[in-house]
């Protein structure tokens, strides 16, 4: 699995918790069946619970890189959201030092997953 997939699995299933909550919210407004919202809590529980553990293992997968430089990038970019052009500016590099370091880490965190043989989650 390539690396931009395997760390965007994080957002991709907290998006898909988020749509179900409001799912969830407008039946409450619409006072359907309540085996229909017994069911979407339950496929939300289900889901955080494996997002939870996703990210355990993806941070688990960052926090091996090397240097603490691609941590901190990689985390922010991937964890937090934020743009590699926001990076630079709040860690007062360059973007060009920034955007380099970040495809260090991403070919690192390609060898992590390859090595450790990361399959991929079905979100």
């Amino acid at each position: 699995m390539e690396a931009k997939k395997y760390l965007g699995q994080i957002k991709e299933l907290d998006t898909k918790i988020k749509y179900k909550k409001i799912l969830l919210e407008s039946l409450d407004k619409s006072a359907p069946p309540v085996a229909e919202k017994k069911k979407l809590k339950r496929e939300i529980n289900k889901d955080l619970l494996r997002y939870y553990r996703l990210r355990n293992e993806i941070l688990d997968t960052i926090y091996q890189l090397e240097k603490p430089e691609h941590i901190d990038i990689i985390y922010a970019k991937w964890v937090d959201g934020i743009s590699l052009e926001r990076i630079a500016r709040t860690t007062n590099y360059s973007f060009h030092t920034v955007r380099n370091s970040y495809w260090k880490a991403m070919r690192s965190i390609e060898e992590l997953i390859k090595d450790e043989g990361k399959p991929p989650q079905k979100v």
